[in-house]
């Protein structure tokens, strides 16, 4: 399924309304079961010079060492992205095509939005605001491809 880039937004640290349960997985959801690599990783920033320089090999290692894996029993792992591996709860929102996560010990939901999706790829769009060294806040779009392994 695809979606319109331009309309996607990610709700992260959204209050949880309800946690995520340990219901048995629908047909929609099984898709997701198994073990994902990122093949492709794109963000609106405009970088130039040693900055653009360091992030390409970034995202040469993240391909290397980053996997999210989402577990029939709910259960998620996102490893590699950071220093320890997150884990947690997880399940697919069809209707509003998303992927809501919740960390081990967290009272919140991150929701991640699916631009795309089949049985062996995924393509997340997360917006977000991030700040440079100067405390100078943009706003970055962010586009990870990832293939089922």
């Amino acid at each position: 399924m695809k979606n319109d880039i331009n309309n996607a937004t990610n709700i992260n640290n959204a209050p949880v309304v309800s946690k995520i349960n340990d219901k048995s997985l629908s047909a929609d959801e099984k898709f997701l079961v198994g073990k994902w690599k990122i093949t492709d990783y794109s963000d609106s920033r405009n970088i130039t010079g040693s900055d653009k320089v360091e992030t390409l090999k970034n995202i040469e290692n993240l391909k290397k060492v980053a996997f999210l894996v989402f577990s029939d029993n709910r259960s998620f792992s996102r490893i590699g992205f950071t220093e320890k591996p997150q884990e947690g709860k997880w399940e697919f929102d069809v209707a509003n095509k998303t992927i809501n996560l919740q960390a081990v010990n967290s009272n919140f939901v991150e929701k991640v939005n699916l631009l795309e999706y089949s049985e062996a790829k995924i393509v997340i769009v997360v917006v977000e605001n991030v700040s440079d060294n100067n405390n100078k806040t943009e706003q970055v779009t962010t586009k990870i491809t990832f293939e089922k392994i």
